[in-house]
């Protein structure tokens, strides 16, 4: 049962990126962030102290893209990563 709903939940996941256009506008944030960081291969991880706590970041790599996904103390985001931004 757990297979089929990440099956399902990528189907809906895939349609989502197809219709928003350049993968540079793509921006993941909340539960679906949250997924894309278990579900998918992390490649890196660093931390950073700022102003309100720390910050942590990783590098994912999921539906064929890299992300950069960012945590903060409530807030996940995720943002693909596109060749000029490396």
């Amino acid at each position: 049962m757990k297979i089929l709903s990440v099956v399902l939940s990528f189907m809906t996941w895939h349609e989502y990126v197809e219709e928003s256009g350049s993968p540079e506008n793509w921006v993941v944030v909340g539960e679906a962030a949250e997924r894309m960081i278990v579900s998918g291969t992390v490649t890196k991880s660093y931390s950073t102290e700022v102003q309100y706590g720390v910050k942590h970041f990783y590098v994912v790599l999921y539906s064929g893209y890299q992300w950069l996904c960012e945590q903060a103390t409530y807030r996940i985001s995720c943002r693909v990563e596109t060749e000029g931004q490396q």
